[in-house]
């Protein structure tokens, strides 16, 4: 890369620092993750032709998709403590965040009625979501012990309850959509008590805007 690409992806590197590091402090993952795309972006981009112009552009693109990646992750990090209960599950898949639940947190056996312990999480979660946009997705999942309709209704009615808690939460209904998986989406063994009892729980998908 010729001396100008250098300089040029030297300015979009402080820039995308400026823009997403927090006053004074250390950056977190969105400017982490915008500087490592900038940075990859106008290597990628530079090198095809030795131009400036195509390293600031690729450092651009490059910078946007690791912010949005990074975000996601300082998003995730945040959620984790505002639920603070080490048996949810918080992950990403680089664009959405996705809470787990198991269900021996949220419901005794064959009910859709939430633990009290389950709806003190919820509404954490709730508490958290309510300031921040996007879209929330509830999905409710079962083994395959019993017939299947029997889990697709179980299912359909431990989302609806997990959405009316974050409801009753403050978070506003437009936003969340429920629905039930049955046993169709397992993540485990049906064969074995522990890969039932995975099976068994209530994903919420955080599509953030």
């Amino acid at each position: 890369m010729s001396s100008r690409s250098t300089i040029a992806v030297g300015l979009v590197l402080i820039g995308a620092l400026a823009a997403c590091a927090p006053d004074g402090g250390e950056p977190g993952h969105t400017a982490q993750g915008a500087i490592g795309g900038a940075a990859a972006g106008a290597l990628i981009a530079g090198s095809r032709n030795n131009s400036a112009s195509d390293a600031v552009r690729g450092a651009v693109v490059g910078g946007s998709v690791g912010a949005v990646v990074g975000s996601i992750a300082d998003q995730q990090n945040a959620m984790r403590r505002a639920i603070n209960d080490p048996n949810v599950a918080v992950r990403n898949d680089g664009q959405n965040l996705i809470v787990v639940f198991p269900n021996a947190l949220l419901f005794a056996t064959s009910s859709a009625t939430l633990s009290p312990v389950g709806q003190q999480d919820l509404r954490q979660l709730a508490a958290h979501m309510q300031t921040r946009p996007g879209s929330v997705v509830v999905i409710g999942h079962t083994d395959s012990s019993g017939s299947l309709s029997y889990n697709q209704t179980l299912s359909e009615h431990r989302a609806r309850a997990v959405a009316g808690t974050l409801v009753a939460g403050g978070l506003a209904p437009q936003r969340i959509t429920a629905v039930g998986q049955g046993p169709t989406r397992p993540i485990a063994s049906n064969d074995t008590p522990e890969g039932r009892a995975q099976n068994r729980r209530v994903e919420i998908i955080v599509r953030p805007n």
